[in-house]
């Protein structure tokens, strides 16, 4: 909630010449009433960013005199799982499927998610936007509005640990083109711990790659990336210590994976932990807590991306303490993540990055096709 509170609240911290920029995320309000009950606020004037997509491909659709009654994304997603099913054996369920895709070589892994984009339209979002401007200067204000905003939560998002990244998570203000994240289920790097490990930073799919034409990702979007992260970073402490909420007052479910790790987990991170990844999971008083080090170990990871360590390392570690870790296809994870040996990021040198190289380095790491072509087939990774 510190993040998504209200825009108010949000820019309280902020410097004036970030907020004269314009570049705010826009919230929602949550009003708590037990701890396992709140009420969300309602955000009027928004539609799901996936209803807005999905009306544009049915107009699409139409209007190419298509006969077939299966939408886009459920031809691309049938053609996925016969690829996936002649990849792996045919008694293995969907999540094996997946995962048996971190033995499949990195160049079958490529031209199947190349040929998925290019049965998906890259314009179709930019074409829903145009749909609900009036002008050519509207859609270009509804577009920037859209790209700053979104190049806010993309930096906000990964800052946290915000996975699940799916377009019905999105809601789009069809007035003003702000876009607003929702359902933080899958928080504090929760998305790598799935069966089917998020390894993507944020969403930077072709649909949005095509609405920032023609400048694309080093326009506006990486720009105003970059002034998100300056600025929180600059504001790391005030940040740290919010979140100190989440070490004083564990969440219940954090409280019991706690308990059930504490002796895996805690002393494999501790083990791990060096002079480029310091990981201190004792309490205040120098002992270790059965309970606290594992809030301790989600604030810690936040503190090292403010600190500006290298996004694969933090992932590498943060995936430590899943059942990933000792699997066999876990160093191929790693190879995934570090990048191919030209992948822009791979470039990156050092373990402590420049804003600069940490933006870039998401950036890459987020349209990596070797990452998206291994990534769950309900995400859309496609689009």
């Amino acid at each position: 909630s510190f993040f998504f509170s209200s825009r108010r609240r949000h820019t309280r911290f902020l410097p004036v010449s970030w907020a004269r920029r314009c570049v705010q995320e826009t919230g929602i309000n949550a009003e708590y009433m037990r701890k396992n009950l709140g009420i969300l606020e309602w955000v009027s004037n928004t539609q799901p960013l996936k209803e807005i997509v999905d009306k544009e491909l049915t107009d699409k659709q139409a209007q190419s005199g298509t006969s077939s009654s299966q939408s886009i994304q459920s031809q691309i997603q049938n053609k996925r799982l016969e690829w996936l099913k002649q990849k792996g054996k045919t008694n293995d369920d969907i999540s094996t499927l997946h995962l048996n895709l971190f033995q499949v070589p990195d160049k079958d892994v490529l031209e199947r998610f190349r040929n998925d984009q290019a049965m998906y339209p890259a314009d179709v979002l930019k074409k829903a936007l145009q749909g609900l401007a009036s002008s050519c200067e509207a859609f270009i204000y509804l577009r920037n509005n859209f790209i700053r905003n979104y190049a806010v939560i993309c930096i906000s998002g990964y800052l946290l640990g915000i996975g699940d990244r799916h377009l019905e998570n999105f809601l789009v203000n069809i007035s003003s083109g702000e876009i607003i994240s929702i359902d933080f289920g899958y928080s504090f790097g929760a998305g790598l711990r799935l069966t089917i490990p998020e390894l993507m930073p944020f969403r930077l799919t072709q649909i949005f790659e095509h609405l920032m034409m023609p400048l694309g990702i080093q326009g506006i979007f990486r720009n105003t990336m970059l002034y998100a992260m300056s600025a929180l970073r600059d504001k790391k402490e005030v940040i740290l210590d919010c979140l100190q909420v989440f070490v004083k007052d564990p969440l219940l479910d954090w409280i019991k994976a706690a308990r059930s790790k504490t002796s895996q987990s805690s002393q494999r991170l501790i083990q791990l932990s060096g002079s480029d990844f310091n990981m201190n999971l004792s309490n205040s008083g120098g002992a270790f807590d059965e309970v606290v080090w594992y809030p301790k170990t989600k604030v810690q990871f936040v503190e090292h991306k403010l600190c500006g360590t290298k996004p694969s390392t933090v992932m590498i570690y943060e995936l430590s303490e899943s059942k990933h870790y000792k699997q066999r296809y876990f160093q191929k994870i790693k190879s995934v993540l570090v990048g191919s040996e030209n992948a822009p990021r791979n470039l990156i040198k050092g373990n402590v990055l420049s804003v600069t190289d940490q933006v870039d380095f998401l950036i890459d790491q987020a349209r990596d096709p070797y990452i998206l072509g291994r990534t769950w087939i309900g995400w859309s990774p496609f689009a």
